[in-house]
């Protein structure tokens, strides 16, 4: 482990990017190690385009002038060629705007250890933008990308690197709560979650201990959606391996059978046997294995809108249930919305820097200039998400639908 951990071109062990994996999976520590340590992750031109924006908004905060003469200057990063481009300028003006929007004391591209949980020495990282206002730590953390939208609410990787600004600003100020916040510009997505500090202090204790078991040749796996999601390691994972072959073990079946067995298997509790685990496997075998995802995902996605359509109509299930998909707001009348904020005395760059804010970005901007939020109750349209099926132990209140209700809902992605 010592030869890994001197090979990682600086990087830390516990990398708070790749938290979400090694948290919920504390054998994927080693083992993407081991492929980052071979040279085998490459990175992609989405992450370096990242790494430019990032190098734009740094800039932009620390000078406090949009560095439009880097315009079409060509920047190499992990063997890419990014064009710095107008557009990306414009995208970073919205994180920047938004940083600046705040009160307090501001601090850019901050260095942060959080050696303190982790069973090995230099852990540190970089959080984009910290802010401290009063009794308030706020972090706020830059994505680029426009691959998959992040929520702020419970990211580990934020709560990681609050952890490692409290320990570096803590002793200095009397900081009660914490606020994480993530920018996706290209997304349109800004998304907010504030805890106390004895919750984080206590998430920081479960990072401890997974950390440990982490830090173990033989630490165990475990499947789950986000711990899986950038591993790896994952198409030759025994455990991956044992979790698919509870799901598809009837794609390799080698012989027919008729619907009435495999109906009368299903009730029996007998679908899905055993397959060979991967490592088993010749190419051959796994090319025809390959061969039979497709088919299996379209499967699997039908069974879920037959669950669906079957909830939306009131039925009840023993291990599902149905749960509001979260509420979203847009501007009813986009024009009425500038000339309110005209009337306000705001400048159109602040509340339309490349688009209308939206309703979530113009509530700050009501408190920061003593604008009553209730002004804007007749200017915002809500409208519920569509529900999504959720395990019956879920937190969320149950969706109860009403009759007919899938046909007059049109819902929104």
């Amino acid at each position: 482990m010592k030869n890994i951990m001197l090979n990682l071109d600086g990087h830390s062990v516990f990398s708070p990017s790749s938290s979400e994996m090694w948290l919920n999976c504390s054998g994927s520590l080693l083992a993407n190690m081991k492929v980052r340590q071979e040279g085998m992750d490459k990175g992609s031109e989405a992450a370096a385009e990242g790494t430019v924006a990032h190098e734009m908004a740094e800039i932009w905060l620390k000078t406090g002038k949009k560095p439009i003469d880097r315009i079409d200057d060509v920047i190499e990063v992990d063997g890419y060629s990014i064009v710095v481009t107008a557009d990306m300028l414009g995208y970073v003006e919205e994180y920047v705007n938004w940083c600046n929007a705040q009160d307090g004391e501001k601090f850019v591209e901050v260095k942060v250890d959080f050696s303190h949980l982790m069973p090995v020495p230099n852990q540190k990282g970089t959080s984009d933008h910290v802010c401290i206002s009063g009794n308030k730590l706020t972090i706020t953390d830059l994505k680029y990308g426009m691959g998959v939208k992040v929520d702020a609410e419970h990211n580990t990787q934020l709560q990681i690197y609050a952890l490692g600004a409290l320990e570096e600003f803590g002793f200095i100020y009397d900081i009660k709560t914490v606020e994480m916040r993530i920018c996706q510009p290209r997304l349109h997505h800004f998304s907010t979650w504030e805890i106390t500090v004895e919750e984080l202090l206590a998430f920081g204790e479960h990072v401890k201990k997974k950390a440990r078991e982490a830090w173990s040749e033989n630490a165990p796996r475990s499947v789950s959606e986000k711990g899986c999601m950038w591993c790896k390691v994952k198409a030759t994972c025994p455990t991956m391996a044992k979790y698919v072959e509870s799901a598809v073990d009837d794609a390799f079946a080698a012989v027919d059978e008729s619907n009435e067995s495999i109906i009368n298997r299903i009730d029996e509790g007998e679908y899905l046997m055993q397959i060979p685990e991967v490592s088993d496997l010749n190419i051959e075998q796994l090319e025809k294995i390959y061969s039979k995802i497709k088919p299996v995902k379209s499967f699997f996605d039908e069974v879920e809108k037959k669950l669906f359509d079957f909830a939306l109509k009131g039925g009840k299930m023993t291990a599902y249930k149905l749960v509001a998909g979260r509420t979203t707001r847009k501007w009813i009348d986009e024009s009425v919305v500038h000339q309110f904020f005209a009337d306000n005395g705001l400048d159109e760059n602040t509340f339309n820097p490349r688009s209308l804010v939206s309703p979530a970005q113009a509530e700050k901007l009501c408190k920061a200039n003593s604008i009553p939020l209730s002004d804007m109750d007749l200017l915002i349209a809500s409208r519920i998400g569509k529900p999504t099926i959720a395990p019956i132990g879920d937190k969320r209140k149950e969706f109860i639908p009403n009759e007919d209700l899938a046909d007059s809902v049109d819902w929104q992605d």
